[in-house]
């Protein structure tokens, strides 16, 4: 391997739109994906977080190939995959698989387990059948199930543990990517944890890197690298994971951190203003989001004329970009250059 390739990033996503479009001539199409680029290193987790219709989920499928990309490209492992064929999405497969939402539904009622493990294998034509059937003891043991498990139906097992053979299936072919799509959502609390230390555990033996799409900020913090903040299609703030849940930045990635209870009092009375400022501004506003301007605009405490007629760049702040023009000095916003108070969540929001 050379060393350019040893340096090139395993996922590379650029300027990604998915667009949909809606019944009617004269209706515009949504934009589920409005711009998006970033990269994955090989072995890195790299979490999508944000609320429900932010684009984190279509952005996963687009890699898969089940949503169409209307524009940008999408490279893995030095391959543009962005509009491969049903064909070569065989060839494919062996790098990238995925973990879905509902450890119920995505698994054939009808099928073993057993058989369900070896369709990927199947699929990828690369071992016989004894070493197929020895590869699927392997990953089941590595997933903490007994090889009995094989010989088995879907319904014979709980929520945490069908989920643990969805995960036996992605690594059945040994990926270099899997997208983990909500991949602990349905699952109780305890099994949560349990999952994402399997998924942990995995990552330290096979160095498979995870795409992980989720909700709630601090499990993505928790368990990935870096840390992507979705809204209406576009990234809002992106870097480092634990940096993004100890000091947010952007205003929308401050509410979605104040959305969940904290232990601590004095924390959660910070959160709690700074939840009911989010609450005050998205009352006060009756207006769509912008098309050319940010999305959070209708919602941001902060929100300037510039925010309905300019779209923000990613200005750097420390560690991470942040999609907001308070943080770009040139951007005319009249709190532009207080990007410190922001952050600590000390700055007064703008009169309406």
């Amino acid at each position: 391997m050379s060393a350019a390739q040893q340096t090139a990033p395993l996922l590379a996503v650029t300027d990604l739109h998915v667009r949909y479009k809606l019944p009617g001539w004269r209706t515009p199409p949504v934009k589920a994906v409005d711009g998006v680029s970033f990269t994955m290193a090989a072995h890195e987790t790299v979490g999508l977080v944000g609320e429900s219709g932010s684009g984190k989920s279509t952005i996963g499928r687009a890699l898969l190939g089940l949503a169409p990309v209307s524009d940008g490209r999408i490279v893995l492992d030095g391959h543009d995959i962005t509009h491969s064929k049903a064909g070569e999405r065989r060839h494919i497969a062996s790098d990238l698989q995925v973990v879905f939402q509902d450890p119920y539904g995505s698994l054939n009622p009808a099928r073993t387990v057993g058989r369900t493990l070896a369709e990927p294998l199947e699929a990828a034509g690369e071992l016989d059948r004894s070493a197929a059937l020895e590869r699927i003891r392997e990953v089941l043991t590595k997933v903490r199930l007994p090889e009995d498990a094989a010989d088995r139906y879907p319904n014979a097992f709980s929520g945490g543990q069908r989920q643990r053979i969805a995960i036996a299936r992605a690594l059945a072919v040994n990926p270099r990517l899997v997208v983990c799509d909500e991949a602990i959502s349905a699952l109780d609390v305890v099994t949560q944890a349990q999952v994402l230390n399997l998924l942990a555990e995995l990552q330290r033996e096979t160095g498979v890197g995870y795409l992980f799409i989720a909700h709630n900020l601090p499990v993505v913090s928790y368990f990935s690298d870096r840390v992507l903040v979705l809204y209406r299609g576009r990234i809002m703030e992106s870097g480092p994971a634990a940096a993004i849940h100890d000091r947010p930045a952007h205003p929308y990635t401050q509410a979605l951190r104040a959305a969940v209870p904290v232990p601590d009092a004095a924390q959660q009375r910070i959160l709690r203003r700074q939840r009911q400022a989010v609450v005050r501004a998205t009352t006060a506003q009756a207006k769509p989001a912008p098309a050319e301007g940010c999305p959070f605009a209708p919602r941001c405490p902060h929100v300037a004329d510039v925010c309905w007629n300019k779209r923000p760049i990613d200005a750097p702040f420390e560690d991470r970009t942040v999609a907001c023009h308070v943080f770009d000095p040139s951007s005319g916003h009249p709190q532009a250059g207080n990007a410190a108070a922001q952050a600590a969540g000390e700055l007064a929001p703008t009169t309406r």
